[in-house]
């Protein structure tokens, strides 16, 4: 290649470049320059003539299907239809059963029949290091990478073709002597939208970044009711003015405090409930979507066991004669919770013998009648009381 150019220019300088006095000296000079400048040419020349190319197809067939049949216009794969011309990658991987992985390979989608290998990966050895990228599907804008060794036999031997980075490579595992774990740094209070440390990566929310700091007595704006040596749990910041903290009064403590930042700063702290602290204060309320028993469905048959520890407010139809009865719970513990009853068609009688006391109003079969029970479970035995609404 740098011969024949090199050669090229002595010939274009010897028939053009003349100069009475002087002009081998300046033909001399020029072919100089110009040689100097074809080196580095030809030295970037063979350094892409050598690099990895990287193929462009519109989408990744990880599943085996059968170029035989599956690649043509109006097929789908992996969620993509296809278009005649389009370049489909197919890298089933080994062990696969059956092993069809010596198919592997890029196609190209025929209006109908089989599809094709494309010219440019017609042989076993054009697929040893070559790049892939798809446009489209689960594995778009995700490189391949063929890891075969050259020399095997086209749909004889394996074509393995799999992803260039793992799921790993993009995981900050927290043991590198770069990480922010590992470092075990003291994070003042402040924003760090750009720091991530993770150790469970698949538990953080997509688009969230975190920080955890393991000691962080410093932290600016602490509660006020916060004991000395206040800890800062964890920050989610989703930019510079978007941000959630979660912190503790110590490690291992149950008492914690939440605020969030917005573009206007960031709001008060705000007091967790802690539920194995009594005494709590409460100044505000609670709104609870009551479980529905019947799932959707009125009640006709059989038993309706109540857990007042499932949730605070219960309900169901009753469409047929069944059993109301309590549930048994953990020895030395104790629920209660609000049921209401509505008798729609087909309304029967309610069997209540399972509770050791029942009270109040009795249930009547009338349609339009409502009912709304008191359920207790507790150390001391059950007890339902009914009261009627008509």
């Amino acid at each position: 290649m740098a011969y024949n150019r090199r050669s090229q220019l002595d010939t274009l300088l010897a028939a053009n470049i003349t100069d009475n006095s002087g002009g081998e000296n300046t033909a001399a000079r020029v072919r100089a320059v110009h040689a100097n400048t074809l080196d580095s040419v030809v030295i970037l020349e063979d350094a892409v003539a050598k690099s990895p190319s990287v193929t462009r197809v519109r989408v990744v067939d990880a599943t085996g299907l059968d170029p035989a049949t599956d690649y043509e216009e109006g097929d789908a794969v992996d969620g993509v239809t296809l278009a005649a011309g389009d370049l489909v990658l197919r890298a089933e991987p080994a062990a696969g059963s059956p092993d069809e992985s010596m198919l592997n390979g890029v196609y190209i989608v025929p209006a109908s029949g089989a599809a094709a290998r494309h010219d440019d990966f017609a042989a076993y050895d054009d697929y040893p290091g070559a790049l892939f990228v798809a446009r489209e599907g689960a594995l778009a804008h995700k490189p391949l990478i063929c890891t075969s060794a050259r020399g095997g036999t086209l749909d004889t031997d394996e074509i393995a073709i799999v992803q260039a980075f793992g799921d790993a490579a993009y995981k900050n595992t927290g043991t590198g002597s770069g990480d922010v774990a590992a470092a075990n740094l003291a994070l003042k209070d402040g924003d760090y939208p750009h720091l991530q440390e993770i150790t469970d990566y698949d538990a953080v929310p997509a688009g969230f970044q975190t920080i955890s700091s393991e000691d962080s007595s410093g932290v600016n704006n602490a509660p006020a009711s916060a004991v000395s040596g206040f800890q800062l749990g964890r920050t989610l910041a989703f930019g510079a003015d978007r941000a959630v903290q979660i912190a503790f009064t110590a490690w291992g403590s149950a008492v914690g405090y939440l605020r969030s930042k917005g573009p206007s700063g960031w709001s008060a702290w705000v007091r967790l409930a802690d539920l194995n602290t009594e005494s709590q204060p409460n100044s505000g309320g609670v709104l609870t979507t009551s479980k529905d028993l019947g799932g959707g469905n009125a009640i006709t048959s059989g038993t309706v066991e109540v857990d007042p520890s499932d949730r605070a407010y219960q309900d169901y139809e009753n469409g047929g004669a069944h059993t109301l009865s309590p549930a048994s719970l953990s020895a030395g513990t104790a629920a209660s919770c609000i049921l209401d009853i509505v008798n729609v068609t087909g309304a029967g009688n309610i069997t209540t013998s399972g509770w050791d006391v029942v009270n109040g109003d009795a249930f009547t079969t009338v349609v339009g009648d409502s009912f709304r029970c008191t359920a207790t479970v507790g150390p001391a035995g059950s007890m339902l009381s009914v009261m009627a609404f008509q």
